[in-house]
């Protein structure tokens, strides 16, 4: 099972993407980025345990975007991996790993620019997404998984200091998904049948709406040009998911995020 937990991963990998539309040189219509980031929070999931987890771990990110000439649309890419400790006050024995990843497509569509200068620009758009969080346990003793696969609302506001500096915030909320979840403890014929059916296995679920599962994912940042290509990013973000099913999962996590961006 530890060869499909893997397969699943990197079959699913996770996105999320932040980027200003109107920041960049004027000769240049693409960014690519690169984040690390530490990963703080707190996890229950009744598949794997009883137990409130404490999480703690890395993030990797690497993003893309390009925009169009006129500032109006903005496609954009990111894929994100993450790593975690998961431990809980009731025994150390019950330290666990955390394994995520994913990938994220979407599209952004600029409704206005406001005060002097244009300086504050409001964007929506539509996102896929799609994911993975893995929990092991003492070698595979315990296991579960978490898939979400779907379409978010997006909304974003940005505000530009100066010429070198500017500011954003942005709101992912996810409004139609395929949910994948194993049984309590992955105990499951279909798991074992199709363990070599990798896209299978990590599709395979149930379409969900608000009704059995919320989420919404939170971001503010600033970022800094270092010179006409190259810029600081530093951002703040909050992921909030619960799945409301026999067996619930609910998870609360900070990420704080350094980065350098490349303009083009």
């Amino acid at each position: 099972m530890k060869k499909i937990a893997i397969q699943l991963l990197f079959s699913c990998c996770f996105i999320s993407v932040a980027s200003a539309q109107n920041d960049a040189p004027s000769n240049s219509n693409n960014r690519i980025g690169i984040q690390i980031g530490y990963d703080q929070g707190v996890l229950q999931d009744q598949n794997f345990s009883n137990l409130n987890y404490n999480l703690n771990g890395l993030n990797l990110a690497l993003s893309y975007e390009r925009y169009s000439s006129e500032n109006k649309y903005s496609f954009y890419g990111r894929l994100l991996f993450q790593s975690a400790l998961l431990s809980t006050s009731v025994s150390n024995s019950f330290e666990s790993s955390s394994l995520g990843g994913g990938l994220e497509l979407g599209l952004f569509r600029n409704i206005g620019k406001f005060g002097s200068s244009d300086k504050l620009s409001f964007d929506i758009g539509l996102r896929y997404g799609s994911s993975l969080d893995y929990l092991d346990w003492n070698y595979q003793d315990s296991f579960s998984f978490t898939g979400v696969h779907g379409l978010a609302m997006l909304a974003q506001i940005q505000y530009s200091v100066n010429g070198k500096q500017s500011i954003y915030s942005r709101l992912a909320i996810p409004f139609l998904q395929i949910l994948v979840r194993p049984p309590y403890n992955t105990i499951d014929e279909f798991i074992f049948e199709n363990e070599d059916k990798v896209l299978k296995l990590a599709f395979t679920g149930e379409f969900n709406s608000f009704n059995k599962y919320q989420a919404f994912d939170w971001t503010t940042g600033y970022r800094g040009k270092i010179n006409d290509r190259l810029e600081l990013d530093l951002s703040y973000n909050l992921k909030l998911q619960n799945v409301r099913k026999e067996k619930s999962m609910a998870q609360f996590k900070n990420q704080f995020n350094v980065g350098l961006n490349l303009n083009f």
